[in-house]
């Protein structure tokens, strides 16, 4: 018996083990500005981050809630009109796109945000750097002149 037959026995075994190493989906990143009805309420802002940090655990797909209130800032083209912001990270797009729909996001919006917020921003975006992990591989940027 020839030692061709079981090299390639051991050989393809290891090949049907291998998994391609897609890399993850990138993350939607969900920004939402708010200017109340009431400016600068404390309980109405409170309201709001409260309903939003809630979803963590009933909305699928959903990683992480920030919340807060406005910084103000006399930095040139940044605006702080706005009472408070919330930053929603999703696992992905579909992720995002499912919570439009989700009963406990139509919930808050009915009986938290609408009756409270006079004005709302949103911004929908891909992170390009969709983990953790990649993020500590990243390379600096840095301009050059």
């Amino acid at each position: 018996m020839s030692l061709r037959f079981p090299v390639a026995v051991v050989v393809f075994s290891i090949l049907l083990g291998c998994k391609p190493n897609n890399p993850p989906e990138p993350q939607a990143i969900h920004v939402v500005l708010c200017w109340l009805k009431q400016p600068g309420d404390a309980t109405d802002r409170t309201l709001l981050i409260g309903a939003s940090r809630s979803f963590l655990g009933q909305v699928p797909g959903l990683l992480d809630v920030q919340t807060g209130k406005v910084l103000d800032t006399a930095r040139p083209g940044a605006d702080s009109t706005f009472d408070m912001a919330v930053v929603f990270t999703f696992q992905n797009e579909k992720a995002l796109r499912a919570y439009d729909t989700n009963p406990v996001h139509q919930a808050a919006l009915r009986d938290v945000l609408k009756p409270r917020a006079e004005k709302v921003l949103i911004y929908d975006f891909i992170d390009e750097l969709p983990s953790n992990r990649m993020r500590k591989n990243a390379k600096p940027f840095t301009l050059v002149k």
